[in-house]
């Protein structure tokens, strides 16, 4: 309790003992009417002006009534209405005219009050010490009596205060123990006393008690326990930081008596423990429980908190605000949130607003110590905002005024830099000399050494080779590399090869190719192979591509650069330039390199991944055509899905087409777009091979409606997508979708002689056969006849080229023929008609078979086909002579073994070229089977071809 609470207590309780003493004893009636007008006077009004009157009235009852029983009541009243009006000395001296023994206890107390008012400590120390008794009731462990807790509590407070004054260590240390000890005693009547407990718990140095103490009284008592947990966190800083951190975490703003004091201190902690993201996260409880100064002090904390995280967006958000010039920070809090601001500025690259805040400080404190830097920092922005000239005129400035030679020697550099991007190459190139010669190992040192050869550089492209500073410039240029190569000499490896990629770089916008390959091939004997020599051999292989000649030089570098670093910059270009070096490659070659062409192909299509939109498409449909060779040449459908390498190749294919033949790029708006076609009729093939029926479908229908759009446009393989989507309808049991386009293939004109033609016609032929009924399957049957005839067409204007067309017509007719016969003449029938078939396609007489048989020389793919239906054709005659009654047991067994031999042949290897073999060949084993286990029913080696 303070004094003046103590006094006003102490004064209403005296005023009433008072007035009940007055009707007690047998006083006049006058002193009676004073002294209860004086208590009603205290009672009813307790500022200032009631005080001045009840001074007045105690005056006045003195004077009148010198002979009183309430004089040293009176007289004691004066002096605690002296107390409360803050004067202590004229208190002392109506306390000290006191001489009774009667108020002894409530005088002392109000004396030594005064005394510690007056700060004379000592005294109050000495006076109390004086009373014996109270000093044994220190040592006593009984309860202390409650008139003696207030006289123990001032002596405590006043060794307090004497142990916190004192400069004498020994000194303070004794009282601040006699002090814990009176508190101890006082600690269960006074609650202040466990406060002043935990002081000195910290002033002796035992933190650990202190802190348990300040925890303990902010349970104790919730209105002042954000003061308490602050105060022992502070305590716990000193020892465990984690400690204080968890202290801070239960501090409550809302619920503390000063919100306001409470947030500030609370983010002030947290920013000396730099728990800046912790702070920040607390963002909205500390600004909405602070206002005026404390609100200013804490956006200060915010912003400098979010720069220290690196989130200088955020700190500029907080400290924008503060760098106007009526803030109410103090001029260093002031200070530093300008020049954070100008940094963040700075960082999130917003010249203009670096500006406006470097000019406010330059205003505000043309004195700062950090001044130069403030200049340097506006010549930057300037430079940003497009003035260059004024940059270099503020950066000039400030490299002749710095008083710190850093910033000085940053303005001469920054001023060269600038020089050489106004293409002020002569004043860079004299500035560069200054600089070097006042900054010979200064920190710009490598990057002088860069700009000095780029200006020589840009300084010989404007000179002309006559005259004479040309060859001192060259000769300048020769020195500046070597120059730039000694100091990288005490670079580290790391160092020293990006020093050198720069080198290569500026030479290379000097067009120095030569130079640039002999410095890096001379780094790379130095260098480990890494990710970063591969840069190396980039800028080598650049060089060398631009200077042109002989592509193995690029090749070698742009190979080790990629083998080294597969995602290196530039990538998808990078690969594109390989292509076409090894195609310059084999283009002076006789036969060119498949290495070579697949090499380039890889490199192409590499890049086609990484952006197909970087892929020309000139460069896209050789890379198409290419994989498409890969994958269809001297092969079938039936022979390409055992080789995982050509399917592969058909995938990359499938992806240059579908890039190339998007609808977007194929409206085929002109006859001369129809060389398209080809590419669309390759991509069906490729999914024939890869098995996606669906997309094959869809790029046949496409053709299909642009053959219907335009019918009259030249197309060459029309014949050939109807037979595919009729043969795809086929395929899926939409018969009548199939007939139609086989029709349209016969109905299109000079198409005879085509493989479409020939396919389309045995389908039809088949379709139509398998529909008759029974008994129209004679051979005096029209149907038959015009089927027959249909098929013999084909088979006699066979060509090679258009095989297997016409070897399976005359397949199909004899299938026909020998199903049209009664069955005891089937054997023999088909027989004759299979040995004719042999015989006809094994005929070299006329003109026209021996030059059939000549082709099969030349084309190697249709001699297999050739070969492959002959050997079916041998394969089933050896079946049927097995079964005829005149031969042996003997015999049927070498024909059946020679026929099935002939059978698997055409399912194994090379020969298993269509589907059609296969299945015949199939039916064939079959039926060998069925002989094998001697089978009475009369047996077909032929298999119903759908």
């Amino acid at each position: 309790m303070t004094p003046y609470r103590i006094f006003t207590v102490l004064i209403a309780a005296l005023l009433m003992l008072t007035s009940a003493v007055l009707f007690a004893d047998d006083a006049t009636s006058e002193q009676a009417l004073a002294v209860r007008r004086i208590a009603r006077l205290w009672e009813d009004r307790h500022d200032t002006n009631s005080r001045t009157v009840i001074q007045q009235q105690i005056k006045l009852f003195l004077s009148t009534h010198t002979e009183t029983a309430f004089q040293e009541q009176m007289v004691i009243m004066l002096g605690d209405i002296a107390m409360l009006d803050g004067d202590p000395i004229r208190a002392l001296k109506y306390y000290s005219e006191i001489k009774s023994t009667q108020h002894s206890q409530r005088i002392l107390e109000r004396r030594l009050h005064c005394l510690q008012r007056l700060g004379r400590t000592d005294e109050v120390i000495s006076e109390i010490e004086t009373h014996e008794h109270l000093i044994n009731e220190l040592n006593s462990r009984i309860p202390l009596p409650v008139n003696l807790a207030t006289l123990i509590s001032i002596y405590a407070e006043a060794l307090f205060q004497k142990g916190t004054t004192t400069v004498d260590p020994e000194v303070r240390a004794h009282s601040l123990e006699k002090a814990k000890k009176c508190y101890k005693r006082t600690a269960t009547a006074q609650m202040a006393a466990d406060e002043r407990l935990a002081e000195i718990h910290a002033l002796l140095g035992d933190h650990s008690k202190a802190v348990e103490s300040y925890l303990l009284l902010a349970e104790q008592k919730p209105l002042k326990a954000a003061t308490y947990q602050l105060q022992a966190a502070r305590l716990q800083i000193e020892c465990s930081r984690e400690d204080a951190l968890d202290t801070l975490a239960t501090v409550d703003i809302s619920a503390s008596q000063s919100p306001s004091h409470t947030a500030l201190t609370l983010a002030s902690m947290w920013y000396d423990l730099n728990a800046y993201q912790r702070l920040l996260d607390s963002e909205n409880e500390l600004t909405t429980s602070t206002t005026g100064a404390a609100s200013d002090r804490i956006s200060l904390l915010l912003g400098h908190s979010a720069y220290q995280v690196g989130d200088p967006t955020t700190a500029l958000k907080y400290l924008q605000p503060l760098c106007i010039t009526d803030t109410t920070l103090d001029p260093p809090h002031h200070q530093g949130a300008i020049l954070t601001a100008i940094t963040c500025a700075q960082q999130t690259h917003h010249p203009a607003l670096t500006a406006t805040l470097a000019k406010t400080f330059l205003h505000e404190h043309p004195h700062h110590l950090s001044i130069s830097k403030v200049k340097l920092t506006l010549a930057w922005a300037i430079a940003e905002l497009g003035d260059l000239d004024k940059a270099i005129e503020a950066y000039i400035d400030l490299a002749q005024t710095a008083s710190d030679p850093a910033i000085a020697e940053t303005a001469s550099y920054e001023t060269q830099r600038l020089q050489f991007q106004q293409k002020q190459f002569t004043a860079c190139y004299e500035g560069l000399h200054h600089h070097v010669l006042q900054y010979p190992s200064g920190r710009f040192c490598n990057d002088i050494h860069l700009l000095f050869i780029d200006t020589v550089i840009q300084l010989l492209n404007r000179t002309d080779s006559n005259d004479p500073l040309y060859d001192r410039y060259r000769e300048f240029l020769v020195k500046e590399v070597d120059a730039a190569f000694a100091i990288s000499d005490l670079c580290l490896p790391h160092q020293r090869v990006s020093y050198g990629i720069t080198i290569a770089k500026a030479l290379l916008r000097a067009n120095c190719h030569d130079a640039v390959i002999q410095l890096l091939e001379d780094l790379l004997v130095h260098c480990n192979e890494n990710r970063q020599s591969a840069n190396l051999h980039l800028i080598a292989a650049t060089a060398a591509l631009m200077r042109g000649g002989d592509p193995e030089q690029f090749i070698t570098h742009a190979e080790r650069a990629l083998s080294l670093n597969p995602e290196i910059k530039s990538a998808q270009q990078l690969r594109i330039n390989l292509f076409s070096q090894y195609l310059a490659l084999t283009q002076n070659q006789s036969l060119p390199s498949e290495e070579h062409l697949s090499t380039a192909a890889k490199h192409l299509y590499s890049a086609y991944q990484l952006d197909p939109t970087i892929v020309s498409k000139g460069n896209l449909s050789w890379l198409a055509n290419y994989y498409y060779r890969q994958a269809i040449q001297d092969s079938d459908t039936a022979t390409i899905a055992h080789s995982s390498k050509r399917l592969a190749a058909g995938r990359c294919s499938v992806d240059a087409f579908e890039m190339i033949l998007s609808p977007e790029s194929t409206t085929f708006t002109s006859e001369a777009e129809v060389a398209k076609e080809n590419d669309l009729v390759k991509l069906s093939h490729l999914y024939t091979l890869l098995g996606d029926q669906d997309k094959k479908h869809a790029v046949l229908s496409r053709l299909e409606n642009l053959y219907l759009e335009h019918p009259t446009w030249p197309w060459q393989q029309r014949c050939s997508i109807l037979l595919a989507i009729g043969d795809s309808y086929r395929i899926t049991d939409q018969t009548h979708r199939a007939i139609r386009r086989y029709q349209r293939v016969l109905e299109i004109p000079h198409s005879e002689a085509s493989y479409p033609h020939a396919m389309a016609a045995i389908h039809l032929a088949r379709n139509a056969f398998k529909k008759l009924p029974e008994a129209d399957r004679t051979l005096d049957s029209l149907e038959v006849t015009k089927l027959t005839k249909m098929l013999m067409s084909v088979q006699q204007k066979r060509a090679l080229v258009s095989e297997p067309g016409h070897l399976e017509a005359a397949l199909e007719r004899c299938h026909i023929v020998t199903t049209c016969t009664p069955p005891s003449e089937r054997q023999s029938t088909q027989l004759e008609l299979l040995q004719t078939v042999k015989a006809t396609f094994s005929s070299n007489d006329s003109v026209w078979e021996r030059e059939y048989h000549a082709q099969r020389q030349e084309m190697p793919q249709k001699d297999r086909l050739y070969q492959a239906y002959m050997i079916l054709v041998d394969a089933k005659i050896a079946v049927l002579q097995s079964t005829m009654e005149k031969t042996t047991q003997g015999e049927r067994r070498l024909k059946a073994k020679a026929a099935q031999t002939l059978f698997q042949a055409l399912l194994d290897g090379q020969l298993a070229t269509t589907e059609y073999l296969q299945s015949e060949a199939q039916a064939g084993l079959q039926s060998i089977k069925s002989i094998s286990l001697n089978t009475p029913q009369l047996f077909s080696i032929t298999s119903e071809v759908q």
